[in-house]
């Protein structure tokens, strides 16, 4: 009985090694693969999930975004009229918004001034960003005040010796 006990134990711990993590738990490309290998994935459909960082630049008919992993970024292109609503774009203060975008994968898009994008068919927000709240670190700012008068007297000083 306790060999088979340990037996069941041993097979469903090493089970949990085989499972997918959370890194994991997405199947398609990551956007440094999408670029290392831009050749392979030129004209491909692909389906990416990122983090939207910088602004959300809607021109006229088309909406130009860029698009983080945690590999690399990419420039997304999509028809405004497409474009869901994106409450959080990510820069210091803010965690933009996770999206997962399907489109076709350009090397060289002849249409956009010959850039590597994706021209997105669909966006779809998974999750929505948030606000990043920053502490100052008094220890830091007190050390700043402390040193600042003695490199100003340094620098005042030096020209004389």
């Amino acid at each position: 009985m306790t060999k088979k006990l340990i037996f069941v134990l041993l097979i469903f711990f090493l089970s949990l090694g085989l499972m997918p993590g959370p890194c994991a738990s997405f199947p398609g490309p990551t956007i440094a693969d999408m670029i290392n290998n831009a050749v392979s994935y030129d004209n491909q459909q692909v389906i990416i999930e990122a983090e939207i960082i910088g602004n959300v630049m809607k021109r006229g008919k088309i909406t130009w975004l860029n698009v983080n992993d945690g590999s690399s970024a990419i420039g997304v292109v999509i028809a405004s009229k497409d474009m869901p609503a994106i409450r959080y774009a990510g820069n210091y203060k803010h965690a933009g918004d996770r999206v997962r975008i399907s489109g076709i994968f350009k090397r060289a898009d002849e249409k956009y001034g010959g850039d590597l994008d994706i021209r997105a068919q669909q966006i779809t927000v998974i999750e929505e960003g948030h606000k990043i709240e920053r502490r100052v670190n008094h220890r830091k700012m007190m050390l700043v005040y402390i040193l600042l008068p003695v490199v100003l007297f340094l620098i005042i000083i030096k020209p004389r010796l």
